[in-house]
């Protein structure tokens, strides 16, 4: 309990066990003079003294400090203020630790970015695997069934038709590898970069779906750091797949450019849009690209009327090495 000079009245014991000080301590001292100075928190003390002139009211603020006895301690601070008889308002500061909840969030926010990195890594290592050995295994196959075709005069009819359709199956097989295994990880993202990769990737969307995708990237966009390059085409992947079960939009846009702080990507289609309660549900695609940009410290907003929807990400290009690194 604090009074209009932010003088410390009274405590609980709450209070007291927490931080390891005793009422002689704390009572009848200003706030801002508790212990050695830790609680002389510019943000936290302007902000009391607006509660206390009644300018202001306080929710919920995050407030971090240390203290000797204790540690770091990082702590929600809510106000409230008390009507008494007379001139002076009483000020109820009511502080929770959120030291352990942040630490837990923290935790799983690393194992979250983890899991991401290993999942990238396990669809790389899968994708060359399949490229590098069974695609070539079904060109080497193909090779031999076009040598045995040659010959195929001497077959029977029947043997003839099958060993054509032997070929046609290994041409599809063939085809089929190499797209799974682009669709893993396309080699031009490591090879050449997000925005060739995303041409590519564009290029066989429309084909597979007939959703016409348009691909604008700025001319200056230059090779970014992996992990950005990456992020970057998995929210393009899931905002085109999104696209295609459930906005109904004939048409796609993907626009990337860039400048000396950020990089900003922008997706948008034509289609019926997205309720608010169709988000909150639309499972594990959003908050994915969510998290992925979260890690990268950038920011995702979705835009979504009756119009079309609109899929915003800017990341921050402080911390990318062109040219790769990252995972």
């Amino acid at each position: 309990m604090l009074d209009e000079q932010l003088r410390v009245k009274r405590a609980n014991r709450f209070f007291y066990e927490m931080f390891l000080v005793s009422p002689a301590e704390t009572e009848g001292r200003l706030i801002h003079q508790l212990g050695d100075g830790q609680w002389n928190i510019p943000n936290l003390i302007d902000q009391l003294k607006d509660v206390a002139a009644g300018n202001a009211r306080l929710d919920g603020l995050e407030v971090d400090a240390d203290f000797p006895a204790i540690g770091r301690k990082t702590m929600m601070v809510t106000t409230r203020v008390l009507d008494q008889e007379g001139p002076l308002n009483m000020v109820l500061l009511v502080i929770s630790d959120m030291t352990k909840r942040k630490a837990a969030e923290r935790a799983v926010q690393e194992l979250s970015g983890r899991l991401l990195r290993l999942r990238d890594e396990e669809q790389r290592r899968i994708a060359r695997e399949l490229h590098d050995t069974t695609a070539q295994n079904l060109s080497a196959l193909g090779m031999n069934l076009a040598l045995v075709q040659r010959e195929s005069e001497r077959l029977g009819p029947e043997a003839r038709a099958a060993l054509s359709e032997c070929v046609a199956i290994g041409d599809q097989c063939s085809r089929e590898v190499r797209d799974v295994a682009a669709l893993l990880h396309p080699p031009l993202l490591d090879e050449i970069g997000l925005a060739s990769a995303l041409r590519w990737y564009a290029d066989s969307f429309s084909r597979r779906t007939g959703i016409s995708v348009s691909v604008n990237v700025s001319p200056d966009l230059g090779r970014l750091g992996q992990d950005i390059e990456t992020t970057l085409y998995r929210v393009a992947q899931e905002c085109l797949t999104n696209i295609q079960r459930h906005s109904g939009s004939p048409t796609a846009e993907v626009r990337v450019e860039r400048d000396e702080q950020e990089i900003r990507a922008e997706l948008r289609d034509e289609g019926r849009g997205i309720s608010s309660d169709a988000l909150a549900r639309h499972g594990v695609g959003i908050p994915g690209m969510r998290e992925r940009v979260r890690q990268l410290g950038g920011r995702l907003d979705i835009r979504s009327d009756s119009h079309g929807t609109r899929v915003i990400v800017s990341l921050p290009l402080g911390g990318a090495s062109a040219g790769g690194g990252g995972a």
